[in-house]
């Protein structure tokens, strides 16, 4: 066997098989111009060609419509993950074995060169006509996009730098990014080396990247970002983060959010995510201006070891206390919730909670649920304590960690006069599940007195409610700085409500969590 002509996109693979009537076709879905899945319904109908699909796309991710076009394959092959160098030649088999049965086929096909080449002319014609009609569109609207221009310049953009290896889900994203007021795309890469030439070139706010890249992957270049740069990633891949291994999982539970690219044709799919994606970059840039605030507070406190404490201002519009019993349950505990940036905070202070810790921890930690396991994992190796997901209906020990799982919100109950965990499905509180609000109100009432309620970095609401239902029942309080906050929201609206008996940054929160359990 040989390859008689390679293609570059679906406009140029139809071009190809005119001119050199190949026996095979090994065609990917994703390319730029004219997609391979475009390319090949107009094959199945004009030119009948034994056909291979290898492409990045999981098939069960792929709808219904794009399933059914591409029953008409001979086979379809998934591109490995990893290093495509590496990864690739443990393919080589399988797919030499697929293209030997596929030849066989061939002479089954019936082929008609004069009207597949009638059809493809018609095609050139028609794409040259939309060409012409886009051009005029063009020139109508550059008036008005010179002024748009203009007046982004003016404004203060979020400065968006894109890594992906298609040239046609590049144009796609970029198209979606500028066509905001508030965001410009400043540069994009084609693989990892790039991005980090881009980055260190143009200084973004966010980082838009792709995990599957030839040269350097983009997992390679966020590893490097993570330790060198923690510029705000989202990661938008088609990978399943299902799928991942627990060392990638761990090393993404530091990017802002992971977005699953769509199945299907890009030019229809894509689009749809935009609503999401652009939301994700407005938060994300948020947390870029507290990075160098952050480094700086980490390096004062290992210098100087200093206690910045706040005290509670007055606030008229807080609710009076009001008095309340002791708790029955004779165990103090403690309660935490976090949002964005909250994984590398709660590692940070919890790594430092001593071993003989007597009193149980409680997180809530807003995630993508895939991730949940994987985190909890990760805890567990850095603390000294043993870090976990409670069963519905589990008792409340001493010495541990729990993290509320993925997907569903987690609370207190007594049963037989015992605390125990109740994890349910319901209802998202404050646009969240698992919410923080969830977790402490019910704590608040069970434990009154007995507990410390600590609301760290993240966008929202989420836990301050909370926070002042424990205060009510004559339980403390803590919200983080905005010295040391990746994203000062949550902490904020606490604070400036006065539902935060104190605030302070975050590395002094392990002391005050080591003096309550030992009160």
């Amino acid at each position: 066997m040989e390859v008689v002509a390679i293609a570059r996109n679906g406009m140029d693979t139809l071009e190809m098989i005119e001119k050199h009537d190949p026996d095979i076709l090994l065609l990917d879905l994703e390319m730029p111009k004219m997609s391979g899945l475009e390319a090949f319904n107009f094959l199945s109908e004009h030119y009948l060609l034994p056909t291979i699909i290898l492409s990045s796309s999981d098939p069960r991710a792929l709808d219904f419509e794009t399933q059914t076009i591409l029953l008409g394959a001979v086979d379809y092959i998934e591109k490995p993950r990893g290093k495509l160098k590496d990864e690739f030649p443990k393919i080589k088999e399988k797919l030499i074995d697929k293209i030997k049965i596929a030849s066989n086929m061939n002479k089954n096909y019936t082929k008609h060169r004069d009207s597949f080449r009638s059809a493809l002319i018609e095609l050139k014609n028609s794409l040259e006509k939309e060409k012409r009609k886009e051009l005029i569109k063009k020139d109508v609207k550059s008036e008005d996009q010179s002024k748009e221009t203009e007046l982004k310049k003016e404004n203060v953009l979020i400065k968006v730098v894109v890594a992906e290896d298609s040239s046609f889900q590049r144009k796609i994203i970029t198209g979606m990014i500028n066509s905001q007021k508030d965001m410009e795309v400043v540069s994009v890469a084609r693989n990892g080396k790039e991005a980090l030439s881009k980055i260190e070139k143009f200084n973004p706010d966010v980082l838009i990247l792709d995990l599957v890249m030839p040269v350097m992957t983009g997992l390679e270049a966020f590893e490097i970002l993570s330790e060198h740069y923690p510029i705000p990633t989202i990661v938008f891949s088609a990978l399943d983060p299902k799928t991942l291994d627990s060392g990638i999982q761990a090393l993404l539970l530091g990017a802002v959010d992971y977005i699953m690219k769509p199945g299907g044709e890009w030019n229809i799919e894509l689009p749809k995510f935009k609503e999401q994606l652009i939301e994700k970059i407005r938060i994300a840039s948020k947390i870029k201006t507290n990075y160098t605030m952050r480094r700086e507070s980490f390096q004062k406190s290992l210098t100087e070891q200093k206690t910045t404490i706040t005290k509670r201002g007055k606030v008229a519009s807080v609710v009076e206390i009001e008095p309340s019993l002791p708790s029955r349950v004779k165990t103090n505990i403690i309660v935490m919730g976090a949002s964005v940036g909250g994984p590398k905070t709660l590692k940070a202070i919890l790594k430092d909670i001593p071993e003989n810790f007597s009193i149980p921890i409680l997180l809530v930690q807003h995630m993508n649920t895939f991730f949940m396991s994987q985190f909890a994992q990760s805890l567990n190796n850095t603390c000294k304590n043993k870090v976990k997901i409670p069963s519905d209906g589990e008792r409340v020990k001493p010495n541990t960690i729990y993290l509320a799982p993925g997907g569903k919100h987690m609370e207190i109950v007594l049963k037989s006069g015992n605390p125990c965990f109740h994890t349910f499905k319901g209802n998202p509180v404050n646009f969240c599940i698992p919410a923080v609000d969830v977790l402490f109100a019910s704590v608040a009432k069970i434990y009154k007195n007995r507990v410390l309620g600590i609301l760290l970095t993240g966008m929202g609401a989420d836990g301050v409610n909370g926070l002042e239902l424990i205060r009510k029942y004559g339980g403390k309080t803590i919200a983080e700085s905005k010295e040391t906050c990746v994203l000062y929201g949550m902490p904020k609206i606490a604070a400036e409500r006065g539902v935060a008996d104190l605030i302070v940054p975050n590395y002094e929160v392990k002391n005050h969590m080591i003096k309550h359990a030992n009160q």
